[in-house]
């Protein structure tokens, strides 16, 4: 399902932009900063929910428990 965000990439592509890129920027260096307050968790999960839902093509009224989990589900990897 292509997705219609930057240059028209794939769901794949973004799916593999988002683990590479943006995970790896959630947990830099988290050892030191991460105490687990809400206050810290609230921007991660903005930030994550929101690609999600440009990787899904979704609308952003689409709840987050209808996406799938792009950093944990590779199921259409192949196609």
């Amino acid at each position: 399902m292509p997705a219609k965000t930057v240059r028209d990439l794939n769901q794949s592509h973004l799916r593999h932009l988002y683990t590479s890129c943006v995970v790896t920027k959630f947990f830099h260096a988290s050892l030191a900063w991460w105490n687990g307050t809400k206050k810290q968790l609230r921007p991660l999960e903005k930030a994550r929910n929101r690609t999600l839902r440009l990787i899904c093509a979704a609308f952003k009224t689409t709840p987050t428990v209808a996406l799938p989990d792009s950093g944990n589900d590779e199921s259409d990897e192949g196609t």
